[in-house]
């Protein structure tokens, strides 16, 4: 869980206390497709690299059809973070994010870096954290504080990168996607990881160029209204019930 970017426990500052439940017999993917078989209109929100999800997509070849849709953090349009153009999610199993990418899901929703990187949370949010007081804010708070600490330095703000995937599904007006046909780039000596979006146009619109070999169309992030995500992320944390 990358204890550098993610603290040794994979969420930053906050103390885990050993879990009260018993840990499921069934493996991540196997966990996939029953929930999916069981719950008719379910999303899939992926935040991390897409190993599990590419198994249970492989797994059940009618999953990404049953599916409500699939909302992913991941790629990037211009700059990665783990490699000049590649993003960490992306990187850590590019075959598992192509088999994401061609799953034929739809909706199939991407937030980018170029995404993620807009809706920066700081000083004055984690103040209201504090100012909380109440076990998931504190919780919140460390986690945020983490944050800051790592990425902050001068104005002191930290990315929500994960919250952007989950938003684009919950409240999905605060971001604007445009449809991009997208490919994985598997072979590149220095771009093994990248996120190949086509910004010359949707390869089925009249006169558009031919898509990239493997592509297949995805909407993309590109701009999130920030107050208001942060608006709705306090306010979850705040009155969670």
């Amino acid at each position: 869980h990358a204890p550098g970017v993610h603290g040794a426990s994979g969420l930053g500052g906050p103390v885990l206390h050993e879990p009260a439940t018993a840990v499921a017999g069934e493996d991540a993917a196997g966990f996939i497709v029953d929930a999916a078989r069981r719950t008719e209109g379910l999303w899939l929100v992926a935040v991390g690299p897409f190993t599990n999800v590419a198994l249970a997509l492989r797994r059940d070849p009618t999953l990404a059809e049953r599916l409500a849709g699939i909302s992913f953090m991941g790629g990037a349009t211009g700059p990665g973070n783990r490699a000049p153009v590649a993003e960490f999610n992306v990187w850590a199993d590019p075959e598992a994010a192509a088999v994401l990418i061609g799953s034929g899901a739809r909706p199939l929703r991407m937030a980018g870096l170029n995404l993620t990187r807009q809706l920066l949370l700081d000083e004055a949010f984690l103040a209201e954290l504090w100012a909380a007081g109440t076990p998931l804010a504190d919780f919140c708070a460390e986690a945020v504080a983490f944050a800051l600490g790592r990425y902050g330095s001068g104005t002191r703000t930290a990315p929500a990168h994960d919250v952007c995937a989950v938003l684009a599904v919950t409240h999905p007006h605060l971001v604007r996607h445009e449809e991009r046909a997208v490919a994985i780039e598997l072979r590149g000596e220095h771009t093994r990881g990248m996120t190949v979006v086509d910004e010359r146009g949707v390869g089925t619109a009249p006169g558009a160029a031919e898509p990239p070999a493997g592509a297949s169309l995805v909407d993309v992030g590109y701009a999130i209204d920030a107050a208001g995500a942060r608006a709705v992320l306090l306010d979850v944390i705040l009155h969670p019930d």
